[in-house]
Parts: structure tokens; C-alpha cells; sequence
């Protein structure tokens, strides 16, 4: 930096050289030591300047008091503007010095002519410009210190390092224009932009709208194919709400993608993003009015902000500080850790300098003015650039400007009245609306009702005027200037065609809604509602969201309500389940609103139909205190049907979180459903009933009988969640009856329909169950397969619920192939309390461990984890399906420990345990058990008599993973007899049943090898 350079910050210039601070065209007058202190820390901006370093440099040799550097950095904050508590330019660093925090632009000494002193008419911040009888539109002035800064962090941006700034200020003020001239600035250099608005009334209930109207808008532009293949392959979960992204025969493939996507997958991808887009280039985020933000919105934006990977990009966001003061809006929070952490920057705007203001009387009126007249408005208006607008309009309309002699001034006829003139924006904005026609204020003010953005269409409706005359008038008030500009021509499925208007500043719509009397407002909305009802008539999923907020605004809470549901399901349908659950929140809210005789059944359809949400997006606490919470009402209101779905569904969750509970609310529903002229509804009851008896009690064939007699019924069910429930049920009988291949069928059915559905949840429940029985199968290469692609979508989502359980099995299937270490290392990784919670993963958990332990010869280590294992059993029931690697474990233990009569008794537990269904794999392995026991006892006999039994079991080739150890045992107890032939006989056996195995996976995976040469067979189970 040359001694002879300016710096540029914020609203500000600053000379050195020349010992000059300008703010605008108006020199800020300071004291030489306060000059000179800002100097220091304007040069090494972003550096902590110690408070001895400041008193060295500008007092010189130390002879400066700490009290005169306070005293100067106070003098410092009043010409700037500047707040201590919440600084722009100067922070303080507690103890120890001060930061100049604001972007510095070094501006470098113009060669030639001295610039000119008055501003060039460049674009800047007047936010709705009048148009003049020649049609020039140009009159933006002033800002060009904001657009330098701005040029200044694009720069550092295009160079891979990301810029994300705040511009902060007032209704009014400029934001939106400054905004709008970067845009074009950075545009006409190449930089891609994207660009997105939040809108009152919406976006705090839509997740990500304003992100969703940039992403969609930038893929809607011409050109932007590469925009569009990088959202497909980098963003999947944003494309899914965006139509047109993907070519239909590519949806089926998208659903799969984004199955069970979470929140936290949604902010990694759109973070990830930018990073992978910066190979087209620089680009611009411009997202506008974050004081009426989602919170979904802004942690999107901080995970943008907190990348550290190279991205450029330049994030703008404005909004209105002082709203967000009084509104707590949690933009505020954001913007302050943000600053905290040095991740962002900020643009406070304040009103124009009075040279500026006498620049815009010039270009709106088209010559020179009096200098009395420009000091008049800068001193009335304070620069505020709406304000501006409005109060130059009022003056020419009143006739108190004239021309005279070539030059505009105050007439001498009609002289301008302090008393009369506006004095604030919002009576400068009412004077404007009062001089409109009556019937256009009308009109103003019902659009006003219907958004910043409206269509001609819906104003027609509740004006019960035609559409025509309704976008006459809006025509003709846009090409005057006057409150509104056209946004386009909008097409509803009916046919009718319309054109879109948008209020030239917020502030209009603000202002004008205020006229609307409550009862004038609610009725606008109801008619707005029904215009749009009947409009999408059939489609109404599409705008179920607006339709909701109209009608909830125009009082019509019913339909509010039916329309909330409709959003919630369209919500899920996207795969976006806690957007749904909020919409069922609001519904909830609505119930107390509706008629009396309607309150029970609406507030039990919406309780159960946001505990299914709240299970879908992973909250299964939330999701049984819905269902707990449908019991009880349904028993109250005597609505036993509903009672007994609360109870089959409650029970089915609790079975993961309060198994205690789970067979008494299963027996609950089971009773109340006798004597039902529901059949359906009956038979699941019932067979729910026996199903989970089954499971945490044991097999027995009664209850069993009864389960699959309850289930036939169902299959022709037309109700699709029977349906599911139904082939939830019978999947898991069929696995505790070790039909396993009938297992298989039923489960790749269900994974098939609730993969279709957007079922996260039965989707994960019924792949694991297709897992499990593929593993007993001998299909384990299939299995592992299954489950590695269910994990991955389950990582992608950052869903640990979820991914958890697949981890699991695959670290069983890891065990069972003899790869120890691996299962080892996999369950000891992702075990933590929260995936202890459920019992199902509990069990499995600890049973997989002590397995390789085992496996590893870790006995102490085996015997740490059986004893966990058995005190936890003795207080929380375990399914009959864990129970059998558990016994198992138990009888390997004892057994590789020398405790031979510990060891029969596990393993006579594990037979009794296996031959009630029978389950085949588990009652050889018992009788292969028996004889290694026998063997041990030097009963050779015995031991050729048990693996025999076990053989026998093993025989019709259906469990090719028990078959291969009791082979392999066979051939060892034979070959000790002596019996070599015979032993012979039984090592083919066992390589063949090896091979089955080894072919279940696909070439070059580790795990075959490792199948095909036996290791770890000598622990099985």
C-alpha cells in the first residue's frame, strides 16, 4: 500500500495522506490523535493492534495515558456510527487492545484530473425509482464506497475464499436496490448468481424457501445445465423439490436416493454444494429479508458459513436490524456468532449524504436545484432514500417545486409548509396511497392482503371484479410508479391466465394491510383461498401450504386444518418429515377452533397421523407419546376403533423402547376388538397379540396357529397401512418359525411397498429382516450386500438411528464369516447409550461381541461381556431370536473355559429353546454342542451319537452355515474314532456346504476367503 492510496470501509473514505475522513460526499470532522489512531488500525485491519503498541505508534515513546486511547476510541465509534456492544469497525479485545473488523478496500491514487467532488450518477440504493415521461429509470445514486467494499469481498471470493456479508439497515433504506446493483455488476463479469427472498406469512412455517427459490430459479435459467447436473449429483434432496431437475425416468432412481433423508443430510448438502460448483466459476448468494427467515434457512446458511473447504462464493444477506431487535428474531443470533468467529462481514446502510440527495432531485427532475431546496428535503428526509421518493412525488404533485430559469426551487407561489409536509415515511407512503383513485386504494390494499407478490386473479376474486380490470388497473399503477412493478404472468390448472404484480418496497404492503379492517383482511383471505381452491381443483397437494395459510388467516379453521394434513402428507411425500410434523403441529393448534361435534375425530386422525411422522423422522419418544396420547382420547371420546389401532401401534414401539408394556397394550387391543364388525381391524389385533407373545415369551403352536389364522384375512385388505402392519407381523413369524425363505419373501415385499411409500422406517424394518433371513439362509454375501446399500442411504442421511441397527447385523455377518477382529471393531465403534436404549440393539450388540471375542480366544473378555449381557436379561425381556446366540455364546464359553456341566446346561437351554419351532440351525448346532461336550468328557460314543442328531438336522441342505460346522465337527469326532473313510465323507460335506457360502458373495470380497477356508469355525453360532 502506497502512503498516497485510500481506504475505502463501510460508508467511509479515508485520506492519510491528505488527513481527510469522508462519509460519502461529507467530510467527518475528528481530532488529529483519533485520525491518527484510525489510521493505524485501518491499515492492519483484522489484526489486534495492543493497547501499548496504540500508545507507542500514535502518542508516541509510551507518553500517552490508557484514558486518552479510550477517550480517542469513543470519538472513533461517535463519527462512525459504531456500537461497542455490537461493533462495525472497531472491537474491542477485553483486556488487551482493539480490531478493526470491517473489509478495507484499497483504493489507489488516481492518476491525471482530480475526480470530480459530486457523486456520478451510478447506480445505488433508491429501492422504487420513478419513471419520467421519457421513460429513464436511472435515478439510483450515491452507495459507491458499499458497492466498492462489495467488489472488494467478491474479489477475495472468486479466489476460493468464501465472503458471506450482512447488509443491515432500516425499512427503506436501500438494501434491496444495493442488492440488485451488485447483481448486475457481478453479472456482467461472468460471476453466476443465485438469488432468493424470504416473504412474511411463509417462510418461518416452509423450510429452506428462500434456498428453494434461488436453487430453483437457477436452474430454470437458460444455460444452467451444469447447474442442474451439479444439483443432481452433488444435492439430491434439494432436487427433490424442485420439478422439472430431473428427467422422469430418473424419479424412480431420486426417490431411492433421498429415502429417510434427514435435515442434517439437506444443510451437508447444500454446504457441499458451493464447494463443488466453484468449478463453473465465481458466484453470488443474494438472499433478501432474513428478519422473516426460517430457522431451517439459517442453519443452512451457518453450515455455509463454518465450510472451511475452498468455494467462491460471496453470500449477501440483508436485513432489518432494528426489527430484529424488537422481534428476537434468531437472525440476530446468527449474525453475532458468526461475527464472533470472523466468519462474516457487515454493511450497515444509513440514509444518503445531502450532496446525493441533490444529485436525485437533479436526475428526477431532469435539471439543476437550489441549494435551499436540497438542504430542505435532506434536512425533512435525512437522507432516507424511500422517504426521498415519496417527499420529492408529494412536492411535485402539490405544485411546491417549480422550474424556474432553467433550475427546479420552492415556489414562490405555494412555498413549502413544514406544518403540511410529510413528516415520516410512513405519512409520506400514506399521502402517496390517499392521492390514488378510491377504487385503485381498494385494490392496493386487498393485493396488499395477498402478499409482497399477488396475482391479478386472486385480487379479481376477492374485489368480485373481472380479472381484466383488475390488471388494467395494476398496469396502469406500474407504469406510474406508483406502489407496485409487474413479476411476470402466472397460469392455474382451470385455464385462467393472469398477470403477477409485486409491491415496489415492502413497506407499501406493510403500510396498506394496516387499512385492512380484521374482518376486511380475514374475508380476503377466505376468498383468496377459494379463488386458488377452485383453481387447482384435484391438484390442491401443489398449493396445499398457501391454501392453509389463507384460509387459517380468513378464519375457515376447518378447512385450515384439512389443507395443513394435505401439506404434511405432501411434505412426507418429498421425504420431508419434519416439515410435516410442523404443519401437524398447526393443525393440532386449529382443532380448539373447529365445531364441538368435530374436535374428537379431528385431533385423534392428526395425533396418530403425526406419531407416524414423528417415527418416519426418527422421533420415536415424540411418536409414543402421540400414540399414548390417541389411547387415551380415543378411550375418553368412546371411539374404540381408533383405541385399538393407538394400542396395536403403541405396542409395536414400545417393543423397542418399554418392552414391559408392550404384551399388556398388545392384550389391551386384542380385547377390545372382540365383537368388532371391523374384520381387519380385529385380525391384527389379534394376531399382534400372538406375534409379540411369540416373540418375548416363546414359541408355542397355539399361539402360533392363531397368529397366521388372524393374518390370512388381511392379505386382501384394500387399507395400505394394514397392509404393512400385517406383512411386519408375518415376516417376524415366519423368522421365529425358521421359514426363513418364506421369511424372505414377505419382508423384500414389504421393503418394495415402503420404499414406495416413503416409509424410512418399515423400509430399514423389513430390509433387516430380508438380512437376517438371508444369514440363515447361508446367503451371506446377499445379505451383506442388502445391508451395506441400506447403510449407505442411512449415512447419507446422517440418520444414527437408523444406520445403527445395519451396522449391527453387518458386524454379525462379519463374525459369522470367522472375520472376528472386524465384528470387533465395528460394534465397539458405534456402541454408545443411545443405541443400548433399544433392546433389539442391545442384544445383537453384546451377543456380537462375545462372539468374536470368542473367536479371538478373548475368554476373560467374552465372560466380561456374557455377565453384562445377563444382568441386563434378567430385567428387560429378550426376543426368542437373540436368545439363541446368546445361549449359544454362553456354551462356548463354558466350554473353551473347562466348565463341561456349565456348558451342558447352556447347551440343553439352547436345544429346548430350538426345537419348539424348530429352528434348525440352532438345534444342530445344540446337538453339535452335546458332542464336543461329550468328546471333551472322553465319551466318544456320546459324541458320535450327538453329532449324528446334528447331522441329521442339517440334512435337507436348508442351513448350509450350520451345516458346514457340524460337517467339519463331524469329520474331527469320526477321524478320532479312527473312522477316517466316514471322516472323509464329512470334510466334503463340509466343503461343499463351505462353497454355498463362499459363492453368496461377490468376487474379491475379503470375506470369502475367509469362508471358503473355515476360519473361526471351531466357535459357531
Amino acid at each position: 500500500m502506497k502512503p498516497t492510496d485510500r481506504l475505502c470501509f463501510g460508508e467511509f473514505r479515508l485520506d492519510p495522506a491528505n488527513a481527510l475522513l469522508v462519509r460519502g460526499d461529507e467530510r467527518v470532522v475528528i481530532a488529529p490523535k483519533p485520525f491518527d489512531l484510525l489510521c493505524y488500525l485501518v491499515e492492519r485491519a483484522g489484526r489486534l493492534a495492543t493497547k501499548d503498541e496504540l500508545l507507542d505508534a500514535v502518542w508516541g515513546d509510551g507518553r500517552g495515558a490508557e484514558s486518552s486511547l479510550s477517550v480517542s476510541i469513543n470519538a472513533l465509534r461517535t463519527a462512525l456510527g459504531d456500537d461497542s456492544k455490537s461493533p462495525t469497525y472497531i472491537e474491542t479485545v477485553s483486556r488487551r487492545g482493539y480490531r478493526f473488523v470491517a473489509p478495507v478496500l484499497v483504493e489507489p491514487e488516481q492518476s491525471g484530473p482530480a475526480a470530480p467532488e459530486r457523486p456520478q450518477a451510478e447506480p445505488a440504493v433508491l429501492s422504487a425509482p420513478l419513471l419520467r415521461a421519457d421513460g429513464r429509470n436511472d435515478l439510483r445514486v450515491g452507495r459507491a464506497a458499499q458497492l466498492a467494499a462489495l467488489e472488494a469481498l467478491a474479489a477475495q471470493a472468486a479466489s476460493g475464499a468464501r465472503q458471506f456479508v450482512f447488509l443491515t439497515g432500516e425499512a427503506g433504506i436501500g438494501k434491496t436496490t444495493l442488492v440488485e446493483m451488485l447483481i448486475e455488476r457481478l453479472a456482467a463479469r461472468g460471476v453466476n448468481v443465485l438469488a432468493g427472498r424470504c416473504v412474511e406469512h411463509f417462510s418461518a412455517e416452509e423450510a429452506f424457501l428462500p434456498l428453494l427459490e434461488a436453487i430453483e430459479d437457477g436452474a430454470a435459467r437458460a444455460g444452467s445445465e451444469a447447474f442442474r447436473k451439479a444439483l443432481r449429483d452433488h444435492a439430491p434432496t434439494w432436487v427433490a423439490e424442485i420439478p422439472g431437475v430431473v428427467p422422469a425416468e430418473d424419479l424412480a432412481a431420486l426417490r431411492h436416493d433421498v429415502l429417510g433423508a434427514t435435515r442434517e443430510r439437506r444443510l451437508r448438502e447444500f454446504a457441499d454444494l458451493f464447494e463443488r460448483l466453484g468449478a463453473q466459476g465465481p458466484w453470488l448468494l443474494a438472499l433478501e429479508d432474513l428478519h422473516w427467515s426460517d430457522l431451517a434457512t439459517l442453519d443452512a446458511l451457518s453450515r455455509l458459513a463454518h465450510g472451511r473447504g475452498r468455494a467462491p462464493l460471496l453470500v449477501v444477506a440483508t436485513y432489518r436490524k432494528p426489527d430484529v431487535a424488537l422481534s428476537d428474531h434468531p437472525v440476530g443470533r446468527l449474525h453475532q456468532e458468526l461475527h464472533v468467529r470472523g466468519l462474516c462481514a457487515e454493511l450497515p446502510l444509513s440514509g444518503l449524504s445531502q450532496p446525493n440527495v441533490e444529485r436525485y432531485l437533479e436526475l428526477r427532475l431532469g435539471g439543476e436545484t437550489t441549494s435551499d431546496l436540497g438542504a430542505q428535503v435532506f434536512w425533512r428526509t435525512q437522507g432516507q432514500p424511500l422517504f426521498l421518493v415519496a417527499l420529492v412525488e408529494y412536492f411535485v404533485t402539490q405544485g411546491m417545486i417549480v422550474e424556474v430559469e432553467g433550475r427546479w426551487a420552492p415556489s414562490a407561489l405555494k412555498p413549502i409548509s413544514q406544518d403540511g409536509m410529510p413528516r415520516d415515511l410512513a405519512e409520506a407512503i400514506a399521502r402517496r396511497i390517499d392521492r390514488l383513485a378510491p377504487n385503485d386504494q381498494r385494490m392496493l390494499e386487498i393485493a396488499s392482503a395477498a402478499g409482497a407478490k399477488f396475482s391479478a386473479a386472486l385480487v379479481a376474486a376477492a374485489m368480485r371484479r373481472e380479472v381484466g380490470d383488475v390488471e388494467e388497473a395494476c398496469e396502469a399503477l406500474a407504469r406510474g410508479g406508483q406502489a407496485l412493478a409487474p413479476d411476470g404472468v402466472e397460469e392455474w390448472p382451470d385455464g385462467a391466465i393472469a398477470g403477477r404484480y409485486r409491491f415496489q418496497h415492502a413497506l407499501y404492503q406493510e403500510f396498506l394491510q394496516q387499512r385492512l379492517a380484521p374482518g376486511q383482511r380475514a374475508q380476503a383471505h377466505r376468498l383468496f383461498g377459494e379463488r386458488l381452491e377452485r383453481a387447482y381443483a384435484g391438484r390442491t397437494q401443489e398449493v396445499a401450504s398457501t391454501l392453509a395459510a389463507y384460509f387459517e388467516q380468513g378464519r375457515d379453521f376447518a378447512r385450515a386444518a384439512r389443507f395443513l394434513e394435505e401439506a404434511a402428507a405432501q411434505a412426507a411425500k418429498r421425504l420431508n418429515n419434519r416439515e410435516a410434523a410442523v404443519y401437524l403441529d398447526r393443525a393440532l393448534a386449529l382443532v380448539d377452533r373447529l365445531p364441538a361435534e368435530s374436535q374428537a375425530e379431528a385431533r385423534l386422525r392428526l395425533l396418530q397421523n403425526r406419531g407416524w411422522t414423528r417415527r418416519s423422522a426418527g422421533d420415536f419418544m415424540g411418536a409414543i407419546e402421540d400414540f399414548a396420547a390417541t389411547v387415551a382420547l380415543s378411550e375418553t371420546e368412546g371411539d374404540r376403533e381408533a383405541q385399538i389401532r393407538a394400542l396395536v401401534d403403541l405396542s409395536r414401539f414400545c417393543l423397542f423402547f418399554d418392552r414391559a408394556r408392550c404384551l399388556g397394550l398388545a392384550g389391551r387391543a386384542a380385547d377390545l376388538s372382540r365383537g368388532l364388525e371391523i374384520g381387519d381391524l380385529r385380525s391384527l389385533a389379534e394376531a399382534n397379540r400372538a406375534n409379540l407373545t411369540l416373540l418375548l415369551t416363546g414359541w408355542r403352536d397355539d399361539e402360533a396357529a392363531l397368529c397366521r389364522s388372524a393374518l390370512a384375512p388381511l392379505r386382501g385388505s384394500n387399507d395400505a397401512a394394514m397392509i404393512v402392519r400385517n406383512m411386519q407381523v408375518e415376516a417376524v413369524l415366519e423368522l421365529m418359525n425358521a421359514r426363513y425363505e418364506r421369511c424372505r419373501a414377505v419382508a423384500e415385499d414389504g421393503e418394495q411397498r415402503s420404499h414406495e411409500a416413503g416409509d424410512v422406517y418399515f423400509y430399514l424394518v423389513f430390509s433387516i429382516l430380508k438380512g437376517t433371513a438371508l444369514v440363515y439362509l447361508g446367503r451371506l454375501g446377499a445379505a451383506l450386500k442388502l445391508l451395506r446399500e441400506v447403510l449407505e442411504q442411512t449415512e447419507k442421511n446422517a440418520s444414527r438411528a437408523l444406520s445403527g441397527p445395519c451396522l449391527l447385523h453387518i458386524a454379525w455377518i462379519h463374525a459369522e464369516a470367522g472375520d472376528h477382529e472386524g465384528a470387533l471393531r465395528i460394534c465397539e465403534e458405534i456402541l454408545d447409550d443411545g443405541l443400548k436404549r433399544n433392546p433389539s440393539n442391545y442384544y445383537l450388540a453384546y451377543n456380537v461381541l462375545a462372539k468374536a471375542r470368542l473367536g479371538l480366544g478373548d475368554l476373560a473378555g467374552a465372560r466380561a461381556v456374557l455377565d453384562e449381557e445377563t444382568r441386563h436379561v434378567e430385567d428387560v425381556i429378550v426376543e426368542t431370536t437373540h436368545q439363541y446366540l446368546y445361549l449359544h455364546n454362553g456354551a462356548e464359553l463354558s466350554l473353551l473355559s473347562g466348565d463341561l456341566a456349565q456348558a451342558r446346561d447352556w447347551a440343553q437351554r439352547l436345544r429346548r429353546l430350538a426345537a419348539a419351532p424348530p429352528e434348525s440351525a440352532y438345534l444342530a448346532l445344540a446337538h453339535r454342542l452335546s458332542a464336543r461336550i461329550a468328546l471333551a468328557e472322553g465319551d466318544l460314543a456320546q459324541a458320535r451319537a450327538d453329532i449324528l442328531d446334528a447331522a441329521e438336522v442339517v440334512a435337507g441342505g436348508g442351513a448350509p452355515l450350520a451345516a458346514a460346522r457340524v460337517h467339519d465337527c463331524a469329520a474331527e469326532i469320526f477321524a478320532a474314532a479312527g473312522r477316517e473313510e466316514k471322516a472323509a465323507e464329512f470334510r466334503a460335506e463340509a466343503a461343499r456346504a463351505r462353497g454355498v457360502l463362499a459363492r453368496s458373495f461377490d468376487a474379491g470380497e475379503p470375506l470369502q476367503a475367509l469362508m471358503q477356508r473355515g476360519v473361526g469355525h471351531e466357535t459357531i453360532g
